[in-house]
């Protein structure tokens, strides 16, 4: 069923700013998988929630700071199961679906022309009615993007398959949108709770963030919300350099299949360590590498890339050439792209962009940010400055790799710094 447009357009691919269409996004199928758990320690043998919720406490206190109240306290015990909370509460209306009131920014689909023009040469080249092949791939030449859409939706289901939502409380029947095609999602309202999360976020109070965000997937919102704060909370802690804790999340939203948009957000080392402090320190980096988690082993290479090349180019090799995990394999095969030093990203500049730009757009903001900095570096002033200025003005999503860009979490737009 297709999607309802809205007049608001928010940000474009970079095709639009030189002429040339979307590239195709990766196909990928996830299988379903157990709902998020609760955050428990590695090596542990099950325990009591009590005694579990205990021992994170401690741990979190230890890092963090003063004591807090009772009920501050027990919520601090990270991700719950969400087996429990259904992704829409329709019992109370069973004649129409209701569901999370919020934004969505989606990619449009590609004209079925644009494959066409896929054809071999040979046939286009014969084509010479006004409507034979070669008239089909010269339309397809012609052809630009349409503009992400911000959709205002109440969410029914947002899982690694697709999103189901209806755009009106009273409209009849579910639209369906594949999770390759959803840039973005979040609530139009957050609870107070939930908001004073999202603006310890967006100004820097990591600590504040990673307790507040914690707190909140106690209370067991729908099971994609609970993965957004999940992947927030991830970032707060690594951003704050609690590494242990940041991997724990990591390796728990990682039990269920996640959207592309979950999996843009997790805190992957883009840049350099030289240009952003914090993150996953190289003693945690090392005993992740042999995680069962793809995600985790990610997340863990990517920062030991610069401290240990060689063992963590070897688990981004094997990563990059996974077959089950394409997202997973996609961010692997970008962060290879760290090891060029500066005349090999010169030599094959259009490559690497072209591997860059290619990736579903739900996950390439700290790619881009990447090959911004190595073009940069590389000496290559005109490209990094035309890179630096799509992402400054018009990035496709909010990132923590551009800390400018969590002002979206706020209003809910675009817009420059």
């Amino acid at each position: 069923m297709r999607d309802h447009q809205s007049n608001d357009s928010l940000a474009v691919s970079r095709g639009i700013s030189n002429g040339r269409p979307v590239p195709p996004l990766l196909c990928h199928r996830l299988d379903d998988g157990h709902a998020v758990a609760a955050v428990q320690r590695k090596h542990c043998i099950p325990m009591p929630t009590q005694a579990f919720r205990a021992i994170l406490v401690v741990a979190l206190l230890c890092c963090s700071g003063p004591v807090r109240s009772q009920s501050a306290v027990q919520s601090q015990s990270g991700l719950s199961s969400g087996s429990g909370s259904a992704e829409a509460v329709g019992e109370q209306q069973p004649n129409r679906p209701v569901g999370t009131d919020a934004w969505v920014w989606i990619q449009p689909s590609m004209p079925s022309r644009f494959a066409d023009a896929t054809r071999p040469v040979d046939a286009a080249v014969g084509g010479t009615e006004a409507n034979g092949a070669g008239a089909r791939l010269d339309e397809a030449f012609r052809w630009f993007p349409d503009p992400i859409r911000r959709l205002r939706v109440q969410i029914i289901r947002f899982d690694a398959r697709r999103l189901e939502y209806v755009q009106t409380a009273d409209q009849p029947e579910t639209s369906v949108v594949a999770a390759d095609r959803v840039v973005w999602a979040m609530p139009i309202r957050w609870q107070p709770g939930q908001r004073q999360a999202i603006d310890a976020l967006v100004r820097g109070d990591d600590d504040a963030a990673l307790r507040a965000l914690l707190q909140q997937t106690e209370q067991r919102p729908a099971v994609w919300l609970q993965q957004w704060l999940s992947m927030a909370a991830a970032q707060a802690a690594s951003r704050s350099g609690r590494s242990e804790i940041a991997l724990e999340i990591v390796r728990q939203l990682d039990r269920r299949p996640l959207p592309p948009m979950v999996v843009g957000w997790l805190p992957v080392r883009w840049l350099s360590s030289s240009e952003r402090p914090g993150g996953i320190d190289a003693q945690a980096a090392r005993a992740a590498l042999a995680d069962p988690s793809d995600a985790v082993r990610l997340v863990a290479a990517s920062a030991l890339l610069e401290k240990d090349r060689a063992a963590a180019s070897a688990v981004l090799a094997r990563l990059s050439g996974g077959q089950q995990r394409p997202l997973i394999a996609a961010l692997a095969s970008a962060q290879m792209l760290r090891t060029m030093n500066p005349a090999q990203w010169t030599e094959d500049l259009a490559v690497n962009l072209r591997r860059v730009e290619t990736l579903p757009l739900a996950i390439q903001m700290g790619p881009l940010s990447m090959a911004a900095e190595r073009t940069d570096r590389a000496g290559l002033d005109s490209t990094a400055e035309d890179l630096e200025t799509s992402l400054r003005w018009a990035p496709v999503a909010p990132h923590p790799v551009r800390p400018e860009t969590l002002q979206m979490l706020v209003g809910g737009t675009v817009g420059g710094p």
